[in-house]
């Protein structure tokens, strides 16, 4: 893992974004973005690969304000939508997300395989 990490802030052009959120000089969160290219979405899109707040964090905006730099800062380089896949069971998380206008593409269903 740390060497893609060190692959996607050597190349952020390329690949993707970072923000973080700091309290009091610590780290309390994280948002990972990955740039992709769609034809269907006419060019660039952001996918959330991960944001993290630290549990004892959360529930006080930090999560809203990293997404909404994410957003802010993709818009800004071109990106055409932002997308994320989040786990079936985890209903917290789609009300977060839900709250911030993040919903089902309608027809649509993700298809994975691994190739490794």
């Amino acid at each position: 893992m740390e060497v893609l990490l060190k692959e996607l802030v050597a190349h952020p052009a390329e690949r993707g974004l970072a923000w973080v959120a700091e309290s009091q000089r610590v780290l309390v969160g994280y948002l990972i973005a990955v740039l992709v290219m769609s034809l269907e979405h006419g060019g660039l899109m952001g996918e959330v690969d991960e944001l993290f707040v630290l549990p004892e964090e959360r529930a006080h905006g930090i999560g809203t304000a990293l997404l909404a730099a994410a957003e802010a800062d993709l818009a800004q380089r071109g990106c055409q939508r932002l997308q994320l896949q989040l786990a079936a069971g985890n209903t917290r998380a789609r009300g977060f997300y839900e709250r911030l206008g993040y919903g089902e593409r309608a027809g649509y269903r993700l298809l994975d395989k691994a190739l490794r």
